[in-house]
């Protein structure tokens, strides 16, 4: 049998912890979300997207029709085996025909697809860290001259 005042105070000293664990929490988490390398990561991020845009697009509008115009196809996603026949057992002019009868496939095109994407953002990655070293060494490289300038 807890007295009221019993109840108040364990009450209180819980409020008072959760309130500590909250400051603690919120004080923790401005110290990461601030902090330099985080937002260097946020901006990458960012600047992987656009170049991962830029890239598929490359293949997409560039590279698949290339392709395509090569092999008299008309879309390379299209492009796939019949492993086993779907539920009529017809040909399939498309995946999605192949797909809603029912059909196994194996779709190399799509695969094709893929790697060509993996391939052209991992070169465009590449190139932009290439082109970010170099100007970051040309600007060590200033810095250092105006510095033996001033000496």
């Amino acid at each position: 049998d807890r007295d009221v005042n019993d109840v108040d105070r364990t009450v209180r000293d819980d409020v008072e912890n959760l309130k500590a664990a909250a400051q603690e929490f919120y004080h923790g988490y401005k110290e990461f979300a601030l902090r330099k390398n985080v937002l260097d990561v946020a901006v990458g991020i960012m600047i992987g997207s656009a170049l991962s845009a830029v890239a598929k697009s490359i293949v997409d509008d560039i590279i698949t029709p290339l392709i395509i115009a090569s092999w008299s196809g008309s879309n390379l996603a299209n492009c796939f085996f019949v492993l086993k026949d779907g539920d009529t057992g017809d040909s399939y002019n498309t995946y999605a025909e192949a797909q809603a009868d029912g059909a196994v496939t194996l779709n190399y095109g799509a695969f094709v697809e893929a790697v060509m994407d993996f391939i052209v953002i991992t070169l465009f990655c590449f190139l932009a860290y290439k082109f970010i070293e170099r100007l970051a060494n040309s600007v060590k490289k200033g810095i250092a001259k105006s510095e033996s300038v001033k000496e």
